[in-house]
């Protein structure tokens, strides 16, 4: 079966940024939200990814998954829940589970049914490990990009780092062979739906460990097509297919034509060579939806290289922090071994390695992501690779400091920002303004979004040097007051012009950030609701 690429001609149309929308953002959003209600990683969601979606899930698709819903349903069930004929209905299943957003799994019986699949991890790879080359695959692969590089845009490092860290990692990084120096204790929760742990967090162990007869696939790397499909060639020279499933998620992947089954020895071969290129072995689950019973704690093994890599690859161009789970730390405990031949330098994906004053490597503990790399191709035996069971977060790089060079916009752009703040703004004009916005979030499109808020809002509007303030009770807001409140949960100064700019989308929020014009103390996930109401 081919790519059901979508040929209608349908009615589009443009935002404010010029973007083309065959449905309604407001309709995707739905969708997005639905999604991330059957994830176990949910993903946080925004214009760009929305624009994702667009590109490759017709208005009609789009339409038949929310009428879908969330948990596990059987064609009978679907038949009687959704107002189509049976063949239309087998048609779209069978385009959505052709293009990810709908997997096949088995329930408590054994028997297959459908489940709507998370965004990312989940949706996302599926679609692209196929490795078709059509102009869909190459549309999807431009937005994904759009989206990698909208925080690199956005030009607020804090606010990502900080909405990274509340996201969590989802990524856990193996070593590329267990340790001689230790013993590995597994400290790990046991999720009721899952009934194997491994004995190691090296992933050569955990292969060599797996029953003879399981299920395992290997296919393309999602984060390496997607590079290829823009024109981004690999610069580690990672082969494509590199990304290892096991279990009932590798079962999935093989009976859906996405992966191709391997042996055992075939796997631990394909990881060796993958290592000897410098290989960081990231792990995650496969299918991560909460219907999904998993016979393993993580069930793809995702060889990633420093350049391509979603998450290491955008840490290294400056686009995204880095959050995961490692296992280990590499040490070096007497120097005098060291060579000084930097190849473990070469090697680290993160750049935690350098040559010191003396001659001699040096390990940047911050930084170390106990991936093994330098472990394993260190001829002197001078590192040691210890057990060292952590989270850790790498804030975005500066510009200066991205080892790939990121893809610059022209920031001169800003400069066509030009406001004039000499004089305060009409102070009637600003206060309707305001009451516009308080309005906004009880429009019809934006009530689900609010609707558990209680908070207050804080402006100080400094051309004026006033504060106005309103309280939001369970999605409602109250009426606008003057005066200053202690601790608002969120909290936004700036002038009058740029507020009346912001809100009436005759100033771009990108621009308004990047050049400081607007200060705004609040959580980040609060931050990016607020978005719905600019412009």
């Amino acid at each position: 079966m081919k790519n059901p690429v979508d040929t209608h001609q349908q009615q589009r149309t443009v935002d404010s940024r010029g973007r083309e929308w065959r449905t309604h953002k407001d309709t995707i959003e739905e969708l997005a939200d639905l999604m991330n209600e059957q994830s176990i990683h949910p993903m946080q969601t925004s214009d760009e990814l929305f624009h994702i979606f667009d590109a490759v899930l017709s208005p009609e698709q789009i339409d038949f998954m929310l009428k879908m819903g969330g948990g596990s349903h059987s064609l009978e069930s679907l038949l009687k829940r959704i107002d189509l004929p049976k063949d239309q209905i087998k048609g779209l299943i069978d385009s959505l589970v052709y293009k990810g957003p709908i997997a096949i799994i088995k329930n408590e019986s054994g028997k297959d049914v459908y489940n709507i699949m998370s965004i990312f991890p989940g949706w996302f790879e599926l679609y692209l490990m196929r490795g078709e080359e059509n102009a869909e695959t190459k549309l999807f692969a431009e937005r994904v990009e759009e989206l990698f590089e909208a925080a690199y845009r956005f030009g607020n490092e804090e606010v990502i780092n900080e909405l990274m860290r509340d996201v969590g990692p989802h990524i856990k990084v193996l070593a590329v062979k267990k340790p001689k120096t230790t013993t590995i204790e597994v400290k790990q929760k046991v999720d009721p739906y899952e009934n194997i742990i491994f004995s190691t967090n090296s992933i050569l162990s955990i292969f060599e460990e797996l029953d003879d007869n399981e299920t395992i696939t290997v296919g393309n790397c999602f984060c390496r097509f997607e590079k290829e499909l823009i024109g981004d060639s690999c610069r580690a020279e990672m082969p494509l297919e590199t990304c290892i499933s096991i279990g009932p998620a590798a079962e999935h992947l093989q009976k859906q034509g996405i992966a191709k089954p391997i042996t055992k020895e075939e796997a631990i071969s394909r990881i060796k060579t993958f290592q000897e290129k410098g290989a960081i072995h990231q792990t995650t689950r496969t299918i991560p939806i909460k219907d999904f019973q998993t016979k393993y704690p993580f069930d793809i093994f995702c060889n990633c290289c420093w350049d391509c890599c979603g998450i290491i690859g955008n840490y290294n161009r400056g686009y995204l922090p880095y959050i995961l789970k490692s296992f280990h730390r590499a040490v070096i405990p007497d120097p005098e071994v060291c060579s000084g031949c930097s190849v473990c330098v070469e090697f680290c994906p993160v750049r935690s390695i350098t040559i010191g004053p003396s001659g001699k490597a040096e390990i940047d503990d911050k930084l170390c992501i106990g991936c093994g790399q330098c472990y394993h191709h260190c001829s002197y035996g001078a590192i040691e690779l210890r057990e060292d069971e952590r989270e850790i977060f790498l804030p975005m790089l500066d510009k200066s400091e991205a080892r790939i060079k990121p893809k610059d916009f022209d920031e001169s752009s800003d400069d066509d920002l030009e406001i004039d703040e000499s004089s305060p703004m009409d102070k009637k004009l600003v206060l309707e303004v305001l009451n516009e916005t308080r309005l906004k979030m009880m429009k019809k499109e934006n009530i689900k979004a609010f609707k558990k808020w209680n908070k207050t809002m804080l402006y100080h509007f400094t051309d004026l040097d006033e504060f106005w303030y309103f309280e939001i009770k369970g999605g409602i807001p109250g009426e606008l007051k003057e005066g200053k409140v202690e601790n608002p949960d969120i909290f936004y100064t700036l002038s009058g012009t740029v507020f009346i700019g912001l809100m009436r989308g005759e100033i771009d929020g990108f621009k308004a950030f990047r050049k400081k014009l607007v200060k705004v103390d609040a959580p980040v996930r609060d931050l990016i609701k607020l978005q719905k109401l600019i412009g």
